[in-house]
């Protein structure tokens, strides 16, 4: 988890660019995903697909899409949060694109 916690610093916090809300609130919804007891109220599985290993790119390894879903408050709360970091900014740029 810690390793976890110190990625989302690195994207999200002062040192990448960005806000320590926004990696406390990243922070928060890291937590609710993966220990939450109530999970099958808003994780769902979607889809099984092949895709290249991360690690060994020429093999294959299959995965199982999740569809999540989270409140308009919180998605918004999240993106008035980190709307300044360099991370969301390229990806909202992306998107209009």
């Amino acid at each position: 988890m810690h390793e976890k916690f110190s990625a989302l610093d690195r994207t999200f916090g002062t040192n990448g660019g960005g806000c320590d809300i926004c990696s406390a609130n990243m922070k928060y919804l890291w937590c609710i995903f993966t220990c939450d007891p109530n999970q099958e109220k808003w994780v769902t599985p979607g889809e099984t697909i092949t895709i290249p290993d991360p690690i060994h790119p020429l093999d294959q390894i299959t995965v199982l899409k999740l569809n999540y879903t989270v409140s308009d408050n919180l998605a918004c709360s999240l993106y008035q949060s980190c709307k300044k970091c360099s991370y969301v900014t390229e990806v909202s740029a992306m998107q209009s694109s």
